[in-house]
């Protein structure tokens, strides 16, 4: 439910990150979606404890420092660089359930894990592209393979975080935590008071516009993407309580898929030959995870 969600929600981002860029997207992004996990919380009448372990913290900022990593890659080079390298963190999951938390898998379970991490190497590459090698080296293969690392250790802990804290509050936090980083980020780069009153401005300015035609786009899939980045936080660390992460990561991992297929239905994308075998891979490869 993870991948589809999250592959579902990136088609929104992407929109959002299009009219208002990168930071400005993240900070509205993260506000949408801590409204509606309290909401969620206040219905449940749910009770909201600070987390008091430092791995909540850890885990959260090792997942927004993927983000801006991956967006950095993204500005040096290619999305068809980046975001193979970036996805492959279920490599990290698979890596650190097997060494440290001694997660058991079959023999088919390994190699269904494998195909599923060569189908998104393949889904997200343009071949054309990979033909210029010099695009594989220099700053978006580095900021790619920080994100990779920084979302595969995030994702592990969260799944023993799990036994600690009831999983909305761990993705509360998450949320929390990373609006927190963002706005931190930006007031210690020159006077902090300045800057205070300068990007409060700005981004107040970018809101109104969405009052008006047709900025009201920001608003609308910036609301979406952050209703479908929470369930997809919410599914996931709910299935890591559960399940085998194992197994978890390399399928959540696998959203460029459902981004591609949305992709070629609503915006009329062409599929490459290397593309649509990797949708066919990595399908076999989560109904083999199953057995």
């Amino acid at each position: 439910f993870s991948m589809i969600v999250w592959g579902t929600g990136e088609l929104f981002t992407k929109r959002v990150v299009g009219k208002i860029g990168v930071y400005r997207s993240l900070l509205l992004i993260h506000i949408f979606s801590i409204s509606f996990l309290l909401g969620i919380i206040m219905l449940t009448r749910g009770t909201i404890d600070l987390p008091s372990n430092p791995l909540v913290f850890i885990a959260a900022l090792l997942n927004i420092s993927g983000h801006i990593f991956y967006y950095r890659a993204i500005k040096h080079g290619t999305l068809s660089v980046a975001s193979p390298i970036g996805h492959s963190y279920g490599l990290i999951l698979i890596v650190l359930a097997v060494v440290i938390t001694r997660e058991v898998l079959t023999g088919l379970q390994i190699v269904s894990s494998v195909i599923i991490v060569i189908g998104i190497i393949l889904i997200s590459t343009k071949m054309s592209d990979l033909k210029k090698l010099k695009i594989i080296r220099g700053k978006c293969a580095v900021n790619s393979l920080i994100a990779m690392i920084c979302w595969g250790l995030s994702m592990y802990l969260i799944a023993i975080i799990t036994e600690l804290l009831n999983f909305i509050l761990i993705v509360l936090w998450f949320k929390v935590i990373a609006l927190l980083f963002l706005l931190f980020i930006k007031l210690i780069k020159g006077n902090p008071l300045t800057n205070i009153t300068k990007y409060t401005k700005k981004f107040w300015f970018t809101i109104k516009k969405g009052y008006k035609t047709p900025y009201w786009e920001v608003w609308l899939f910036a609301f979406l993407s952050a209703i479908f980045s929470a369930f997809a936080f919410l599914s996931y660390a709910y299935s890591a309580s559960i399940g085998k992460v194992s197994i978890i990561g390399p399928i959540t991992s696998a959203s460029p898929v459902i981004t591609l297929i949305l992709a070629r239905i609503f915006y009329k994308e062409k599929l490459e030959s290397n593309q649509k075998i990797a949708v066919v891979l990595i399908l076999l490869g989560i109904f083999a995870l199953g057995f």
